[in-house]
């Protein structure tokens, strides 16, 4: 008996010790993961003014709460109470120089959100083709209307409540998209192959339709990276981070390049609904 009473003398506070590891590491990965204000909100030296008018629609739409739907590589998603539309913040954090006297690592970062910066600009330039409805990159432009950016309720993945000050931040403002796989699944599940036909062909037109316009999105994970979605009746980029101008029509070499983009979606088609993934071939034909 005294030998178990001192081997759980032993035990026990090394088990505690465990969990308190455990429970620190928890936090740690936590604080690098997930959201806070502090990750949203964008230092003064990253401003950047914009030409983007502020109007009574976008305020009416920032004035209900926003509830968290989503995190990508650069920014956190949140979705509208009404269900209409997505806002996406910046991760500032990813912005933000480690070592501020490195002059070439703040250099870096500072071109990468500048590189951001621009691609959301030229994606609100293409609203058919991304959705993008505003974007505030640090000022806004009032026009003497007298409107101001409300203060936002935002509840995020672990349902804190936040108050966002939004003119502190950097966000793009989307319509709400139904991803690719998600349409094509359910319009094959009403019988509507019809119509899940005429949403392939709508891809093809956003594909072509942006480099006839001097834009060309630059994800080469497009299907991979669920990059591709429906508004209504007409397919948008759903990322909006990596869009750049192009001066030159397309080529033959450019449109296979695009089409190879889009191969994961054939092989995903002849798998689950080889009519759609003939119908796409055709397309892949008639396009070029």
């Amino acid at each position: 008996m005294r030998f178990k009473w001192f081997l759980s003398l032993l035990i026990l506070p090394a088990l505690f010790g465990v969990f308190r590891i455990y429970k620190a590491t928890e936090r740690a990965i936590w604080h690098e993961k997930g959201f806070s204000l502090e990750k949203i909100i964008c230092d003064d030296a990253h401003r950047s003014r914009g030409n983007f008018v502020l109007s009574p629609e976008v305020v009416a739409c920032l004035r209900q709460p926003f509830f968290y739907l989503a995190r990508g590589k650069q920014c956190y998603a949140f979705e509208s109470s009404d269900g209409q539309y997505v806002l996406k913040f910046f991760q500032q954090q990813h912005f933000r120089a480690k070592n501020t006297h490195d002059t070439q690592e703040v250099a870096y970062k500072k071109q990468r959100l500048q590189n951001l910066i621009q691609s959301c600009r030229l994606a609100a330039g293409l609203p058919e083709e991304t959705g993008v409805f505003y974007v505030y990159m640090g000022e806004a432009s009032m026009e003497g209307s007298g409107l101001s950016l409300p203060q936002l309720t935002l509840l995020d993945m672990r349902g804190q409540l936040f108050t966002v000050p939004l003119e502190k931040t950097q966000f793009v403002l989307q319509y709400k998209v139904e991803p690719l796989k998600q349409t094509l699944i359910r319009l094959m599940h009403d019988h509507k192959e019809a119509e899940a036909k005429k949403r392939i062909e709508q891809i093809f037109t956003l594909l072509v339709t942006c480099r006839k316009k001097g834009i060309e999105d630059r994800d080469e994970a497009l299907i991979r990276n669920n990059n591709i979605g429906f508004v209504e009746n007409r397919a948008v980029y759903i990322d909006t981070g990596q869009f750049a101008k192009v001066d030159t029509p397309m080529t033959k070499a450019d449109f296979d390049q695009e089409i190879k983009r889009l191969r994961p979606l054939e092989k995903w088609l002849e798998e689950h609904y080889p009519v759609l993934a003939e119908h796409f071939h055709n397309q892949c034909c008639q396009q070029y």
